[in-house]
């Protein structure tokens, strides 16, 4: 069954969230605003969830939004330095003008790095392709090996973002060559912001996908919303999963083309039963 939710919070690791600097949240824009989620320019455009049938049917069961903690997502580079960032990092490196400076820089840029790899534990995501039309050959690069039992649900930038609170950044990630680019930076400051390592992806691997994250992290979440804070059983990592409104979210909903029609019938009946229009075959 997908990724079934242990709803037995572990405790301990609450407390050692809800012990970092809460100060850190009063700093939080949102999601509109900050600096690192830019905003498409249509918030009406469409955006796509592809998923499997039994992810489907644990979404409408539960009525929750299933956000994967980063360090889960299947890529290794997810929340880490491109290498152009460490390029950059050499470079201040070779420019400082003392040994004393040089080791700040270095001190700093250690830090920031060890960071960004930790934080990978403590965000939690839900990606989604943003594309005016069902692209059909999004099909075959979410699901290569299909069981044609998949599902994508449509629904717009704006329906999703009203789904979240403001305390939940949402926007487009960006795409850079990681062998050379460096993460956006503010302008007058000397280093990203954190949230840069999570809304930026490798161009060559990952261009296609067109992607907007919504992302949560663990401290906003002890805070304001703990009961939905849970432990995948399976893979033992911490999951963020809110109560959101379906009627809201789902505007309309889609099935593999090569899906069987008895399969559409069964998915129809579970709509029926949650108030949702029926499955549509693309």
């Amino acid at each position: 069954m997908y990724n079934e939710v242990d709803k037995v919070k572990s405790t301990s690791t609450l407390k050692i969230i809800r012990s970092l600097r809460k100060e850190m949240i009063q700093d939080n824009f949102l999601s509109i605003e900050h600096p690192s989620f830019p905003q498409p320019n249509d918030q009406t455009i469409s955006i796509w969830r592809y998923m499997t049938s039994s992810q489907f049917q644990w979404l409408l069961s539960e009525k929750r939004l299933y956000m994967s903690c980063a360090s889960q997502l299947g890529d290794s580079q997810e929340g880490t330095a491109p290498v152009g960032e460490n390029l950059c990092g050499k470079t201040q490196l070779k420019n400082a003008k003392n040994f004393q400076e040089q080791n700040f820089i270095k001190l700093t840029l250690d830090q920031v790095d060890k960071f960004a790899r930790g934080f990978r534990n403590h965000y939690f995501v839900s990606c989604w392709h943003m594309n005016a039309e069902e692209a059909p050959t999004m099909w075959d690069k979410f699901f290569p090996y299909p069981n044609k039992q998949e599902i994508a649900i449509k629904t717009t930038y704006q329906a999703l973002h009203k789904c979240f609170p403001d305390w939940i950044n949402m926007g487009k990630v960006k795409y850079i060559d990681y062998q050379t680019d460096q993460l956006k930076r503010r302008e007058g400051t000397v280093l990203p912001n954190l949230y840069e390592y999570i809304m930026t992806k490798n161009r060559e691997k990952c261009d296609w996908e067109n992607e907007v994250r919504a992302v949560a992290n663990a401290i906003d979440i002890s805070c304001y919303d703990p009961t939905s804070f849970f432990q995948d059983i399976k893979s033992k990592s911490f999951v963020y999963a809110p109560i959101i409104d379906l009627s809201l979210l789902i505007q309309k909903i889609y099935s593999h083309p090569d899906s069987s029609q008895d399969y559409l019938e069964t998915r129809d009946e579970e709509l029926r039963r949650a108030n949702l229009h029926p499955v549509e075959k693309v």
